[in-house]
This record gives structure tokens, sequence and C-alpha cells, in this order.
């Protein structure tokens, strides 16, 4: 037994990082293969399938030579293992043949002992197997708990409370200082407030830092400096839940899941009926779309909503979060993605979701921020300019050059 347990020893000191390398190898080619199907059209585009085609069948053989080398160090472990295990039974019998020779042992008792012997090295083999399972496992909980054990980037305080009801919605950044590198601040020194039902619009270029804002309301992330309230409470005090059902955010990139319209639009409040799913369906303007469809509420959308258009998606999407009641309604390029006639439905969908709300508009199309009570314009992470969308055109800025330009864009169409 010795023997054997010095030996396993040795063997899980070797094949441990054989074992670790295969279930790396598998994991990097389940992601590759799932990243290539997900993109298989810009894969198709460019006429790359080649050249997937190579990626795939590389990382395919490190996963079959990091499998083949566990293999070998087990096969020429195991049955070395086994020998020095069974050689306890040539020691029995030789010892017990040489008691019975010398008259100190019977060749019953032999017989005897020798049953016994098999319960006692039948669990010895089965321990051996075990281990090579426990070796395995130990391999895959490896990186299953290097995410479990991830340790959270924002969290909630203890004691944190609730947001108190009814919600008004004022929200408030105050001298915001914010970087995904604390030593490349996107945000800096950052102070916007937004009274209760208003609708603000934030204009700039790509990496100004809009989305930025919506993510420390939400608690993604939190600020490096200054503080973040929503009814002049400071967001970090209160419970994730309360607030994230308190401001919901509508993203550009609309996700539904492979579920039926029913279940796509309730998701935010599952407990809602039927009708109240199609009152909602009706303000976001896709109630006529969804009863065109094979089996109206009840049809399947596909994996990410396939099976629609990118503005059906984005109205079913207005559904889901009007249906989810918030008193702040985040939008995250709304329209960013749809032809000029979904975007006009999309904004008069998104319009009547806005009525009575808190609204925070981040958009580069200016449909959106037309209908806006103010427009802030973002640059350098500080906003350069704000006030009502008809004030800024007079002034003749920021606002007044993108509306310009918008207008020459058009006019080029």
């Amino acid at each position: 037994m010795v023997a054997v347990a010095l030996m396993l020893r040795r063997y899980n000191a070797r094949v441990r990082p054989s074992y670790r390398a295969a279930r790396t190898r598998l994991g990097d080619l389940s992601a590759l293969i799932t990243d290539r199907l997900a993109g298989v059209r810009v894969v198709q585009g460019f006429a790359r399938e080649a050249q997937e085609e190579a990626r795939v069948s590389a990382l395919g053989r490190d996963l079959y030579a990091a499998g083949v080398q566990a293999v070998t160090i087990r096969n020429r472990t195991f049955p070395l293992v086994r020998f020095v295990s069974n050689f306890g039974n040539v020691l029995m019998l030789g010892g017990g043949v040489w008691l019975i020779t010398q008259g100190q042992f019977t060749l019953g008792g032999l017989l005897a002992y020798r049953g016994y012997g098999r319960y006692f090295f039948g669990p010895i083999d089965d321990l051996v197997n075990i281990n090579d399972l426990l070796q395995r496992a130990e391999a895959s909980g490896r990186r299953i708990f290097q995410v479990l054990d991830a340790s959270e980037t924002v969290q909630e305080r203890p004691g944190a409370r609730a947001l108190p009801t009814p919600v008004r919605g004022e929200i408030v950044f105050e001298d915001v200082t914010f970087g995904y590198d604390p030593a490349r601040p996107v945000l800096r020194g950052l102070t916007l407030r937004v009274a209760a039902g208003e609708r603000v619009a934030l204009l700039g270029a790509s990496g100004a830092g809009k989305s930025t804002l919506i993510g420390l309301l939400t608690r993604t992330y939190d600020p490096q400096g200054g503080r973040v309230t929503l009814d002049g409470l400071d967001v970090r005090d209160l419970t994730l839940a309360s607030l994230r059902r308190a401001a919901a955010v509508m993203q550009q990139d609309t996700f539904l899941f492979h579920d039926t319209v029913l279940e796509n639009v309730r998701y935010a409040r599952p407990e809602a009926s039927a009708q109240e799913v199609q009152a909602a369906l009706e303000v976001a303007g896709a109630a006529e779309f969804v009863a065109a469809l094979p089996q109206g509420l009840e049809t399947m959308v596909g994996e990410r909503g396939v099976r629609l258009s990118g503005g059906q998606r984005q109205r079913l999407a207005i559904a889901r979060v009007l249906l989810a009641q918030p008193a702040a309604l985040l939008l995250d390029e709304p329209t960013s993605a749809v032809d000029a006639e979904s975007e006009a439905l999309i904004v008069a969908a998104l319009s009547r979701l806005m009525r009575g709300r808190t609204a925070l508009i981040v958009t580069h199309r200016l449909s959106l921020a037309r209908v806006a009570d103010r427009v802030a314009v973002l640059e350098g992470g500080r906003i350069v300019e704000e006030g009502p969308p008809d004030v800024l055109r007079a002034r003749g800025g920021r606002y007044a050059a993108l509306e310009q330009a918008a207008t020459l864009e058009a006019a080029d169409d």
C-alpha cells in the first residue's frame, strides 16, 4: 500500500499538468468554434473559410496531442501500479504455503485468508481508477473555479438599502471622474443634473464617455472620484436590484432569447399578463408586425432574434422596457443599427415610452436629440455645451455643427 501510494503521488504530479493542458485546449477550441459560428456571415463575406478551418484543425491537433500525452502517462503508470498492488497476492500465497510446510498454518486458513485478501485489494484497484477520475475532475474544476472565485468589481455595501418608492427619477453626476484605466480617465470632473421627468440627450464623439455615464448610474462600475445619485441617494448605498429596476437600460445591440415573443417581452416582469404585453406592444409600435407573425405572440424569434429584422427587435426591446415600468430610462444608441424607415418608427415609439419618465439618451442620431428637453455635448471627458436643442442650434456651437453635418449628409443621400 505504501508503494502504491508513492507511485500514485508521482503519477498525479506528472499527469495533472497534462490534464490541465487538455482542458485548456478544449476550452480554446470550443470558444473559437462558438465565436466563428456566430460570425459565420463575416467569415463567408471575406472568404476566410479555409483559414478558419486551418485554425480549428491546429487547435484540434493541440488538443489531441495533450490528450495523448495524458493517456500515455496513464498507460505507463497504471500497469506498474496494479502489478505492485497485486504482488501482495504473490506474497500472500508464497508466505501461506511456506507456513503450511512449517506446520504453522492450515490450507483452510490460507483459503480463508486469500478470500479476505480479495476484499482488501479490490478497493485498492478501485481507488487507483478513482484517483485518475479525480485528476481529470481537478483539471476541469480548476477552470470552473477560476470563474466562480473571480472577485466582483462592484459589490453591494454592507447595509445597502432599497430605493424608496415612488421613484421620481432625478439623476445627478457630481464631479465624477472615471477611467477604465485609472491613469487615463474617460470622465474628468463631470457634473450633470437631470431633473425628474426630463429628457437629456448626450452627444459627442466615440470615446467621449457617453455610454460610461449609463454604466456608472447602473453600477456596472463605480467612479474613482465624485458620486452618482438617484433621487438624492448615492447609488453605491442602494441595493443593485432596486437600482436596476428603477433605471432600465436599452442597448443598441438588442438581445432576444431563443424563446417566444411573449416570453421575451415579459422577461423584465414575468408575472405580466398577455393583455399587458399586448398593451406594451401597442405603445412600442410592434403590435402590427407581431400579429402578422405565424403564431403571433407564441412565435419563436430564433437565437438572438435572428428571425426578426433589426427594427423589429428594437421595438420588442422597447416593449420589454415599457413592461418593466422604470422611473428612469437609459437609451444607449437605440437607433444606430437600423434604417431610416425603422428609425422613424423607433423614435416615435421611444417618444411614447419616455413620456413622463426621466430619460438619458446616448446617441449619434440627431432624430432622438431633437425630441429631448436638453442636449449635453461631451468632449474630452467634460460637458462643453449644454442647453435645449433650439437654443444650441441658434448659438452656432458644436451642436449646431452636428446638425449642419447631418443635414449635408442627408442631402448627399
